[in-house]
C-alpha cells in the first residue's frame, strides 16, 4: 500500500488544527499555481483537467483539507484517521 498524505501530530487537538494551517494551505496554493502554469505550457495534456484541479486547490479551505486531504491531530486522532 502506498499512502501520500500530509500528516501533522501535536500534543493537543487545538495545536494540531492551528499550527500547520498556514504551511499546509501555502502548499496547496503553490500546487494550484504550478498546475495553472503547467496547463499553459505547450503539450500540456489534458490542460483543461489541470486548470480544473488548479481552481479546486485555489478554492480549498482548511476545513475541507482537514476532511479530505490531510491528517492532523493528537497521536490517537491521527492513528484513528489512518485506520479509517
Amino acid at each position: 500500500m502506498f499512502l501520500r498524505i500530509p500528516v501533522y501530530v501535536a500534543d493537543t487537538k487545538e495545536q494540531a488544527i492551528t499550527e500547520p494551517e498556514a504551511s499546509l494551505m501555502q502548499f496547496y496554493r503553490n500546487m494550484a499555481t504550478q498546475l495553472a502554469e503547467s496547463a499553459q505550457q505547450a503539450g500540456a495534456n489534458p490542460a483543461e483537467l489541470r486548470s480544473e484541479r488548479s481552481r479546486a486547490l485555489e478554492e480549498l479551505t482548511f476545513e475541507k483539507a482537514r476532511r479530505e486531504k490531510v491528517v492532523v491531530g493528537t497521536p490517537e486522532m491521527v492513528r484513528d484517521r489512518l485506520v479509517e
